[in-house]
């Protein structure tokens, strides 16, 4: 009960820090933006409107993720949460050259990106993390390195 109430807080927290432009807005200025905006959408070819999430059923449903969403991934513990998570940052960051953020409530930015290098890498987490690299995990290591190389990651 304490987690889920520290959670909720916090992405309170979160909405709450989100930039607030402009006040209420009229219904008409609300319809001629969104009429605007699938006016765009329909003249587009893409299926996908957002950044692609790598998850093609994800993709068709969401039409990937958009510029204005707040996505926070949810579960019970070890259900895979940063596993999934990292999976969008890596697809996102690319296939795009847009900038992407990682906030974690549980995982340090180091942390993170060792798993981030094990997934492309392709390399067992648990030699990353120890440092028990074999000789064919060096080179995998490297490219997983020059992929996320100046790359908008933060």
């Amino acid at each position: 009960e304490e987690i889920l109430d520290e959670a909720e807080r916090q992405i309170f927290q979160i909405a709450e820090a989100r930039p607030k432009t402009g006040g209420p807005v009229g219904v008409n200025e609300l319809l001629t933006k969104a009429i605007d905006r699938i006016d765009t959408l329909f003249n587009t070819d893409a299926a996908i409107t957002g950044i692609s999430t790598g998850y093609t059923d994800l993709d068709e449903k969401t039409s990937g993720l958009q510029p204005s969403d707040l996505i926070i991934v949810a579960g019970r513990p070890s259900m895979g949460k940063t596993t999934f998570a990292m999976n969008l940052v890596e697809n996102a960051v690319l296939r795009s050259d847009k900038t992407v953020l990682v906030y974690s409530l549980e995982m340090p930015g180091e942390s993170l990106i060792m798993r981030m290098l094990s997934s492309l890498g392709r390399i067992d987490q648990t030699k990353v993390r120890s440092g028990q690299l074999e000789d064919d995990d060096w080179p995998r290591l490297t490219s997983a390195v020059n992929l996320l190389n100046d790359r908008k990651l933060f």
